[in-house]
C-alpha cells in the first residue's frame, strides 16, 4: 500500500493568531501499523541530553549536535533520567537501571521483586539520594543507585512523578504533592497551596531554572517554593496537551500544544520571569521541518537545556535547538529510511498536511 498523495495546500510562512505564532496543521493522520515517528522524551542528565525515540532506528546511540553537545539515545520505554555521584539512574515502567555513561545499563531493581507495585513513574536525585515513585505510594531511595530500599507516602496513593527542585524532591499524584528531603519524612503541600485554586487531575510537575511549573486540567501556575502559586494560564497560548518548561538559569521557555480536531497547532513561547510570556518566532523552524516530504501531526514531546543550548524534542525525530530561547534551528536524522519502511508497511490512511 502505498502512502497517499499529500493534498493540496496553501502554504505560508507563518500564521500569527492570539498573540502566538503557530506551528499549523490540517487534515489528521491515522497510522494503523506504525506509530508516529517521534523523538518521545527528552532528558539533560550530566552534560548531555538523552532521548527516547519511538523507532530505534533513527538515531545512533550516540551522536552530537553542531553546537557540540552530546546527544545519547536511551532505551524505548525510558521514563525519566538522572546524574549524580559519577551514574546515570533510569527509570522504565518496571526496572530501575544504572549507568556509569548512559550508554551501557544494568538493571539495579525490577518490580517483580515487587508483586504489589505494579509500575515506576520516574527517578530523580536531590543531590544526596536517588529516588523513585511509583503505584501504591512507593518510594525507593538510594544513596548510590546500585542498592534500593522501599518506603511509601502513607494512604499509598498512585504517584505519578517525581522533580528535583529547591533542595528538596516534589512528588505528585493526581491530587496531592509532597516535599522529600535527603530520604526523609514527606510533607504534603498540595492541596494546601495558596495563589490557585487547588484541585485534582495534576497533570504535570516539573521545575526549570528556580521555578516550580504545574499544569492542571485547566490551569498553568509557576512557584518558587511548590507552596506558593502565580496562574499563568492567562499569559501561555491556548493549550490543551502537556506544556514543557526549560530554563537557562536566567530566561525560560516554553513549547506545548493546543489539540483541535480540525487545526491543531504547536507553539514555543520565552519568558524573563516565568510569569509574562512571549510568543517565539517559529518561522525558521517551520521552514526547516517544512522541507520534509511528509509531516505526521507534529507535536514537541520535551525541553531541557543543557550544555549551554535549549533542546526540545519533537515529531519526525527532530531537534529544535537554539542558545536563546528566542531563534531557533532544527535537526533531526536522515528521514528518508523511515518513510521508505512506513510506505513498504502500509497502514497509514487519511490526508497528508503541511506546515504554514
Amino acid at each position: 500500500m502505498r502512502l497517499p498523495k499529500p493534498a493540496p495546500l496553501l502554504m505560508l510562512s507563518a500564521l500569527f493568531l492570539n498573540g502566538c505564532f503557530w506551528l499549523e496543521m490540517g487534515s489528521s493522520v491515522s497510522y494503523k501499523e506504525h506509530p508516529p515517528i517521534e523523538i518521545s522524551a527528552v532528558f539533560s542528565a550530566g552534560n548531555q541530553v538523552l532521548i527516547t525515540t519511538k523507532d530505534p532506528e533513527t538515531w545512533p546511540r550516540s551522536t552530537t549536535l553542531a553546537e557540540g553537545c552530546p546527544v545519547t539515545r536511551t532505551a524505548v520505554g525510558t521514563l525519566a533520567v538522572c546524574h549524580g555521584k559519577g551514574a546515570y539512574v533510569a527509570a522504565e515502567k518496571n526496572c530501575l537501571k544504572r549507568s556509569e555513561d548512559a550508554r551501557q545499563w544494568n538493571e539495579r531493581l525490577n518490580l517483580r521483586d515487587y508483586p504489589d507495585i505494579s509500575y515506576l513513574a520516574g527517578v530523580a536525585f536531590d543531590g544526596e539520594v536517588f529516588a523513585a515513585v511509583g503505584d501504591k505510594g512507593s518510594i525507593f531511595t538510594s544513596s548510590d543507585g546500585q542498592t534500593w530500599r522501599l518506603d511509601a507516602i502513607p494512604g499509598r496513593p498512585s504517584l505519578r512523578g517525581i522533580v528535583h527542585g529547591s533542595n528538596s524532591l516534589a512528588v505528585y499524584s493526581w491530587e496531592n504533592i509532597w516535599l522529600l528531603h535527603g530520604g526523609g519524612p514527606v510533607k504534603e503541600v498540595w492541596p494546601d497551596a495558596t495563589g490557585i485554586a487547588a484541585g485534582p487531575d495534576i497533570v504535570a510537575l516539573s521545575y526549570a531554572g528556580s521555578r516550580y511549573f504545574i499544569q492542571t486540567s485547566d490551569r498553568l501556575a509557576v512557584s518558587s517554593d511548590c507552596l506558593h502559586w502565580i496562574d499563568i494560564s492567562s499569559t501561555i497560548c491556548p493549550w490543551n496537551g502537556r506544556v514543557w518548561f526549560a530554563s537557562n538559569g536566567r530566561s525560560y521557555i516554553a513549547a506545548g500544544r493546543f489539540e483541535c480536531p480540525s487545526n491543531p497547532s504547536s507553539f514555543i513561547m520565552h519568558s524573563d520571569d516565568a510569569v509574562g510570556w512571549t510568543a517565539v518566532d517559529t518561522s525558521p523552524l517551520i521552514q526547516r521541518i517544512g522541507k520534509s516530504s511528509y509531516l505526521p501531526n507534529f507535536r514537541f514531546n520535551g525541553a531541557c537545556f543543557v550544555s549551554g543550548i535549549y533542546v526540545i524534542g519533537g515529531s519526525f525525530d527532530t531537534l529544535a535547538i537554539s542558545g536563546d530561547g528566542i531563534r531557533w534551528t532544527v535537526e533531526h536524522q536522515d528521514l528518508a529510511p523511515q518513510y521508505e519502511r512506513l510506505e513498504r508497511g502500509g497502514g497509514v490512511t487519511g490526508s497528508w498536511f503541511g506546515i504554514y
